[in-house]
């Protein structure tokens, strides 16, 4: 069973739960050849017919469409065919009800059984549906690195050109950018885990942005070791990722300081440096310091644990730099040719 699946679904404890899961699993994979970049967000137990029954039905929602088992055997609709404007959840002392209509009038009753997870696919189901589904509009992620035949991923919510959510997430690209781009990420205000892997076309692990029990925001780049086609999200909180027009990166040429992860350029038009540029490093804290140079072949100056001072050499030929920690850091070239 793919690995989106069996994390989904670990919830059904009932031995025709789990075989109804399985063949709307092969079903979805097998038969209608369900994309990989098509994930399960959430699944839940769901009971039909008069109450009382076993609840042996399985609902699930992904990030284009809905799938469940029935009497009448296996099921799915794209969100484009659920209306938005008629999504909700009826709770009960017993019983609870997700009630759904599609575009042509049909209504859709899912009985919660034995499970409170339905309360998470409703709530889910309305993240996909404003995100990618239904009518709702969207916003672009583009990659505006320079000469880098990027492509146009499609993100939300389209206010403010970014996503978020709250807790474990596996964020789906439409397109795989394929380029290089800035994201800002921010959480895990309550210092617990939190981590962010960057995503392949294969849904790999590619590169791990974050991974800290402290507070986090601040700037990281994408796709400067291949495609990236979506995000794996580890919180236990809110989170927000938001792109970052390259245009609001700071030229590393000058001092600069701040808290938190960074990207630096080398100047205002990204022309690489000719000749090596010393530099002085230095961040507070505790955490992991990470500081990498990207040019023709990526170059990790600093791996250390902070608090860090030092003097790096930034190659020749960088055309940005990248910094992972989480306390207050300062960063001062030394000279220039």
């Amino acid at each position: 069973m793919r690995s989106d699946f069996t994390k989904a679904g670990s919830t059904l404890n009932m031995p025709r739960q789990r075989e109804n899961y399985r063949q709307l699993h092969d079903w979805l994979v097998n038969e209608l050849a369900l994309p990989a970049t098509e994930r399960v967000l959430a699944v839940t137990n769901y009971q039909q017919g008069r109450f009382g029954r076993m609840p042996s039905h399985v609902l699930l929602v992904t990030s284009a469409r809905i799938a469940y088992t029935h009497d009448g055997g296996l099921r799915a609709l794209p969100l484009s065919d659920l209306d938005p404007n008629r999504l909700g959840l009826k709770t009960g002392v017993v019983n609870g009800e997700l009630v759904l209509a599609t575009t042509s009038g049909e209504e859709l009753i899912f009985r919660r059984g034995m499970s409170l997870a339905i309360q998470e696919v409703s709530t889910s189901l309305e993240f996909a549906m404003a995100t990618k589904g239904g009518s709702a509009d969207t916003a672009v992620m583009t990659s505006p690195f320079p000469n880098n035949n990027s492509t146009t991923t499609e993100v939300a919510p389209p206010e403010d050109n970014g996503i978020g959510g709250v807790g474990d997430e596996v964020v789906s690209f439409q397109k795989p950018i394929d380029g290089v781009s800035v994201i800002r990420i921010e959480g895990n205000t309550s210092r617990e885990h939190f981590a962010v892997w960057t995503l392949s076309p294969q849904y790999e692990h590619v590169d791990l942005l974050t991974n800290t029990s402290e507070p986090h925001s601040g700037y990281h780049v994408l796709g400067a070791n291949g495609p990236v086609a979506g995000l794996q999200i580890t919180a236990s909180g809110p989170w927000r990722v938001t792109p970052t027009d390259w245009d609001d990166i700071p030229d590393w040429r000058g001092p600069l300081s701040g808290v938190g992860p960074a990207v630096w350029r080398t100047d205002n038009d990204l022309t690489p440096s000719t000749i090596g540029c010393p530099a002085q490093l230095t961040v507070d804290g505790s955490d992991v310091v990470a500081f990498w140079a990207y040019g023709s072949n990526p170059s990790l100056l600093v791996n250390a644990v902070g608090p860090y001072t030092g003097t790096v050499l930034i190659p020749a030929g960088t055309q940005f730099t990248t910094l992972s920690c989480s306390g207050r850091w300062n960063f001062r070239p030394l000279g220039q040719n």
